[in-house]
């Protein structure tokens, strides 16, 4: 859970940049892998988009592996 500040970003150029990097993470691609047509096609569905980037005050977190308990056989 991620406690702070969200800034609305509506601007066409900073959801393309968004948009750009959510991409190359989820697909696991470099910068110098982007090409015009993968810009262009983010950048058309980016229009009918807007952006929140947290800023983050606090991060709570936890580790379910600690917990102790073993799975149960078969599952």
């Amino acid at each position: 859970m991620i406690y702070g500040e969200a800034r609305l970003i509506d601007a066409p150029e900073e959801i393309l940049d968004v948009g750009l990097a959510v991409t190359r993470r989820m697909a696991g691609l470099q910068e110098a892998d982007v090409n015009d047509q993968l810009r262009e096609y983010v950048a058309h569905t980016g229009r009918k988009r807007v952006a929140f980037v947290v800023e983050p005050r606090r991060v709570v977190s936890w580790d379910h592996r600690k917990l102790g308990a073993a799975a149960p056989a078969g599952a």
